[in-house]
Formats: structure tokens, sequence, C-alpha cells
């Protein structure tokens, strides 16, 4: 649990997965509303690339709520085997359409 002040006022945090679930469609909700006055391939200024900023903002935060929570320490076996399993699968099939599409050079 953490302890967050506002205004002078001390308030409890307890975040559970609807923290996890919220904080996804905040995200994808912001970066979807920058993205119309900025798409990816603009030429913004200076390269800000304002378009990341939620996402870098949101998990910062998201982490900030909920590094003191042990979180990373308690992932179980099973799930750290099987997203290992699904990094590969996906490297796999990247490396199988680049050889199919004859992408040679990134």
């Amino acid at each position: 649990m953490r302890l967050i002040t506002w205004g002078g006022q001390r308030y409890a945090v307890r975040p559970r997965a609807i923290t996890l679930v919220m904080t996804a469609v905040v995200i994808a909700a912001t970066s979807f509303v920058i993205r119309m006055w900025y798409p990816a391939r603009s030429q913004q200024i200076l390269d800000l690339h304002l378009w990341q900023w939620p996402q870098c903002i949101g998990l910062y935060a998201l982490g900030v709520l909920i590094a003191d929570q042990g979180w990373a320490q308690r992932v179980p076996l099973r799930t750290a085997r099987r997203c290992g399993i699904a990094v590969l699968a996906a490297l796999a099939v990247g490396v199988a359409v680049l050889a199919v599409l004859g992408i040679h050079g990134l």
C-alpha cells in the first residue's frame, strides 16, 4: 500500500488488477488522440515523438504506484515460461515473414 499526498490530504492506494486495465485504457485513448494531431512519421519539432509520451508517462506512473508491491518478484514460473515461449514464437514468425517477403536490410 502506498500513501499519496494530494492537496494536503493523504490517500492510501492499493493497486489491483483493475489498476492495470484502467492504465491500459487511459494510455490507449490518450495515445490515439495525440496520434490524430501528430502521426508517427510526422516531422515534429526536434523529432520529439509526442505520440509515445502517454505510454511513457502512464507506465512510469504505474511503476511508481506498484514499486513497493513486489509484483516483479512474484511472477509465477509457469507465467514467465509462457511469456518466454511467446517471445520466441513472435521472433520466429517475424523472421519467417521477413524471409518470405525477401526483406534483407532494415
